[in-house]
C-alpha cells in the first residue's frame, strides 16, 4: 500500500504519512500508540547496539554474533540428526474463505528428514483462495522454523542461527505462498493450520515431543464495525457488545 515511503526518514517523522495512516484505522488513538510504541523500541535496541560497538567494536562484535549463530545451528542439526530418517505427511482443510463459503481448502506439508537437513514442502496445498485468508510464504517460513525449534530445542534463546536449518518450498500462488492481489487480511487462520500440519507430519517420527492438537482459533463468532457513539462495538451471537458488556 505504501511502497517505498517511509514514516520516518533521518530521525524526522512524515506526518502526511502518519496523518494518512491514523485517517485509515478504526482505532486511530490505539494505533498511533502502537507505532510510537514500535518506534521507541526500535531506537532503544539502535541505542543499545551502539553502545555495544563502541565498547567492543564493530569486529569483535560481528565475529560475537556470527558465532551464536554458528553455534546454534550446529546444536539444531545434531537434534535434527535425532529424528528417524524418512518422509512424513499432514493435511488439513479450512472450512471456508469467507466469501466461497462452501468449498474448502486444503493445507498439506510433506516433511523429509535426511541426516541433519530437513525440508517441508507444501506441494500439494490449494491455490491461493478468494477470501482474505491466505498466509504470505515469509509468514509460512517462519512458522516452520517455529514449530521445528519448539519440538527441538524449546528453551534455547532464538536467534537467526535456528532458523538457518529448515528449508520450506511451496508452489507459486498458493494459500500459503500467495501473490499480489490475493488478500491476506485474517490470515491467522491458516497459520493455524500450517503449524497442525507440520507437527502432525512430523508425529509420525517424534510422538513424545508433538503436543496434542488445539482448539485452532476463536471460541466465538466476531463481526468487526466501526467506532459507535465514541466506544468501539462489535456483534456476536446476535447482539451488539460494547466493553465485554450486551447493549439491549
Amino acid at each position: 500500500m505504501f511502497n517505498h515511503l517511509k514514516l520516518y526518514e533521518a530521525g524526522r517523522v512524515n506526518k502526511e504519512m502518519l496523518r494518512l495512516i491514523l485517517r485509515n484505522v478504526r482505532t486511530p488513538e490505539a494505533v498511533n500508540g502502537d507505532l510510537n510504541g514500535l518506534i521507541a523500541s526500535c531506537n532503544t535496541g539502535a541505542m543499545r547496539f551502539q553502545e555495544l560497538c563502541r565498547r567492543f567494536g564493530m569486529e569483535t562484535l560481528h565475529a560475537a554474533i556470527e558465532e551464536i549463530f554458528e553455534n546454534s545451528e550446529a546444536r539444531m542439526r545434531r537434534e535434527i540428526g535425532e529424528i528417524p530418517d524418512g518422509i512424513y505427511f499432514g493435511e488439513a482443510y479450512l472450512d471456508h474463505d469467507g466469501v466461497e463459503r462452501d468449498k474448502r481448502h486444503r493445507i498439506a506439508a510433506t516433511v523429509t528428514v535426511r541426516g541433519s537437513h530437513i525440508e517441508i514442502d507444501f506441494d500439494g496445498s490449494d491455490p491461493a483462495a478468494r477470501g482474505p485468508v491466505n498466509h504470505p510464504l515469509v509468514g509460512t517460513r517462519a512458522l516452520c522454523a517455529t514449530v521445528l525449534k519448539c519440538v527441538t530445542m524449546p528453551d534455547d534463546a532464538t536467534n537467526d542461527g535456528h532458523l538457518r536449518v529448515v528449508k520450506v518450498k511451496a508452489p507459486k500462488n498458493s494459500i500459503v505462498s500467495p501473490e499480489y492481489p490475493a488478500p491476506c487480511d485474517s490470515y491467522g487462520y491458516v497459520a493455524e493450520l500450517v503449524e497442525y500440519v507440520v507437527l502432525k507430519a512430523l508425529a509420525s517420527a517424534i510422538p513424545h515431543r508433538i503436543p496434542a492438537p488445539s482448539y485452532q482459533m476463536y471460541a466465538y463468532h466476531l463481526v468487526r464495525t466501526g467506532e459507535r457513539a465514541g466506544a468501539f462495538h462489535w456483534r456476536r451471537a446476535g447482539r451488539w457488545w460494547r466493553w465485554g458488556f450486551p447493549l439491549r
